[in-house]
């Protein structure tokens, strides 16, 4: 007997159940496969017309469904062991062929992305060459990196009136790039500012702004290094220079604990103490403490100082503070004060300090306008190294 090998068994959960009923007995019929299995008398037809079509049995009476068993034991075995090989074959089949499909529409991916970013790359360049960079650049100087997606959308339609055609992703990428040169431009001119060539001098300046684990400044530090003529001190090698800055940190660290313990005059003061003295007192204060820092400060007009209380100045960059001793947080009043001071008195940048906190509206503000917000923990910190 040859069995279609296009029927599978395991395909119908019963169709098992019902030949090993028939290959026990010897002979078929639908009423036996009711009994044995508990099925209905249609369930069990529809069995044994699968089974005579399959050849499995035969079929000779049709009336009372009574027929021979065409298959064995060992035949129905074999047969269900191919079709769970046939079966498990199919798949690894389909799993591979998924597994193709992926890897395809992969790297119909990856190229499409590369096509695409090597496209901005090259319209990313044309815009910096062009004159309409310098709407990016002021983009980037008025709002910071605290942008809303309505003016970045703003800024995109603008550049494509210009010619310059990008995504809202690939305009938040200009931007990006243009913070990251506007900061590394501004931290080489900081550095640069303080005018000495001498090695040991340029790292102190360095460390006036930045911290000695901050790679990104580091990079900047030792480009200048090198146009000044020092590579051979640290040998080109980032690690070495940032040892350097490291023990040059501890150095003055060093130095300046080395003054407040001969300085017979100096007495300590804490946060406590501020927390009792006056507005005007406060304000003394950190005129004083910005001048150990090494700042020249001028401390305006007790009245009338337009939100500023303090303009200190140190390698040429200008800086207005307002000064805030309080018995409660600071809110966005000092911040909306000081932004105005900034215009006022042609300041770099602005600064509220206080003996408390600032509110969560306040620093929100703040920092959508780039202004610096030295706290109760912060002033701490500075008292504790420069005072």
């Amino acid at each position: 007997m040859i069995f279609n090998d296009d029927f599978h068994i395991l395909r119908d959960p019963l169709l098992k159940d019902a030949l090993l009923v028939f290959i026990t007995r010897g002979y078929t019929s639908v009423s036996m496969l009711q009994l044995h299995l508990k099925i209905d008398c249609t369930r069990a037809e529809q069995l044994w017309k699968s089974m005579v079509r399959e050849g499995f049995i035969s079929g000779k009476n049709d009336y009372t469904k009574v027929g021979t068993v065409l298959i064995s034991l060992e035949q129905l075995e074999r047969r269900i062991n191919e079709e769970k090989a046939k079966e498990q074959k199919e798949i690894e089949e389909a799993k591979k062929k998924a597994q193709k499909e992926q890897e395809t529409f992969q790297k119909e991916q990856e190229a499409k992305a590369q096509k695409e970013q090597k496209a901005f790359e090259v319209q990313s360049r044309r815009l910096l060459n062009s004159d309409e960079y310098i709407y990016v650049s002021q983009f980037a100087k008025k709002y910071g990196i605290n942008f809303n997606s309505n003016e970045l959308s703003k800024l995109q339609r603008l550049l494509k009136t210009r010619g310059f055609e990008f995504s809202l992703e690939q305009t938040a990428d200009v931007l990006t790039s243009a913070f990251s040169q506007q900061r590394l431009y501004e931290a080489k001119s900081k550095i640069l500012n303080q005018e000495t060539n001498e090695f040991k001098s340029i790292v102190k300046s360095y460390l006036n702004f930045y911290r000695s684990d901050d790679d990104q400044m580091l990079e900047v530090l030792k480009e200048i290094l090198i146009e000044k003529g020092f590579l051979i001190l640290f040998g080109n090698s980032l690690e070495t220079l940032k040892g350097i800055v490291e023990k040059t940190e501890k150095e003055i660290e060093l130095e300046i604990f080395e003054k407040k313990l001969l300085d017979e005059d100096t007495q300590r003061t804490t946060l406590t103490d501020l927390d009792s003295i006056s507005g005007y007192e406060f304000e003394y204060f950190l005129k004083n403490l910005f001048s150990k820092m090494g700042c020249q400060v001028e401390q305006t007009r007790l009245s009338g100082d337009q939100g500023a209380d303090l303009v200190v100045v140190k390698f040429g960059e200008k800086t207005v503070i307002q000064a805030k001793r309080s018995n409660n947080k600071i809110g966005n009043k000092a911040v909306q004060e000081i932004m105005a001071a900034i215009s006022l008195y042609k300041a770099r940048k602005g600064m509220v300090i206080t003996n408390n906190y600032f509110t969560p509206a306040a620093v929100e503000l703040a920092n959508a306008n780039n202004i610096e917000l030295i706290g109760r923990d912060a002033l701490e910190e500075l008292i504790n190294k420069h005072w």
